[in-house]
């Protein structure tokens, strides 16, 4: 993830935990294709990614569910997921420990 994409995140991110985390099904109901493509276009263009976040004319890219519905296009189409194939065995034995711990202490 480069320096725009880390901005494009960040941004969405903001948006979203200032307004929209009362929404019903955020993550989970679809935002309309074309206010996702544009906003993903806009959001990765220098000149334009802070006015779209920001001004009065781009309010119809600002609904929920479109911001939530370009950040996860973005991560989906980035090169590597975030959590890289290099540590993803790591990450799963590492969740397995902790469910196997927390599961024992629930029993007990």
């Amino acid at each position: 993830m480069d320096d725009m994409g880390f901005a494009f995140v960040r941004r969405c991110i903001d948006v979203l935990e200032k307004r929209g985390l009362e929404d019903e099904g955020i993550y989970r109901k679809s935002g309309v294709g074309t206010k996702i493509s544009k906003l993903l276009s806009m959001g990765m263009d220098h000149k334009k990614a802070d006015n779209v976040f920001n001004d009065e004319q781009y309010r119809d890219l600002m609904e929920s569910n479109t911001i939530a519905s370009a950040l996860k296009t973005y991560l989906r189409n980035l090169n590597e997921p975030l959590m890289t194939y290099r540590y993803h065995s790591g990450f799963i034995e590492a969740a397995s420990e902790y469910t196997k711990s927390y599961l024992s202490i629930s029993v007990s």
